[in-house]
């Protein structure tokens, strides 16, 4: 961890800690809209795998709407009770230590001395 710190410098860490810690909620809400939707059937919908044959290129098939909704569905509900349990557990740890891995907080000087 300290030869990243040497490498990307003081500087770096306070502004990522100033950027990131207003808007972790957010940041995650995106990361989970990310893997439960964005790289989902969606993704195949934009490259014209699910398009059905039509001279109207932004429709899509009932079967593929019901794939993206389905996919989404089943992958968003384990995240959301997954999270829940993590931000709800009593644990001592503030939002920001529930959220952020161990490993990435020195990093991002994000390091809280518990004695």
């Amino acid at each position: 961890m300290g030869s990243l710190q040497n490498k990307v410098g003081e500087d770096f860490i306070v502004r990522k800690k100033e950027e990131i810690t207003p808007h972790l909620m957010r940041i995650l809400a995106n990361g989970v809209i990310n893997e439960t939707y964005r790289y989902g059937p969606i993704e195949n919908i934009h490259a014209g795998s699910y398009l059905p044959d039509s001279s109207v290129p932004s429709r899509i098939s009932p079967w593929a709407e019901q794939e993206v909704v389905t996919t989404t569905a089943q992958r968003l509900l384990p995240t959301v009770h997954a999270l829940y349990r993590i931000i709800t557990k009593k644990t001592g740890e503030t939002l920001e230590e529930k959220i952020i891995p161990s490993g990435q907080r020195p990093v991002l000087g994000l390091c809280h001395n518990r004695i």
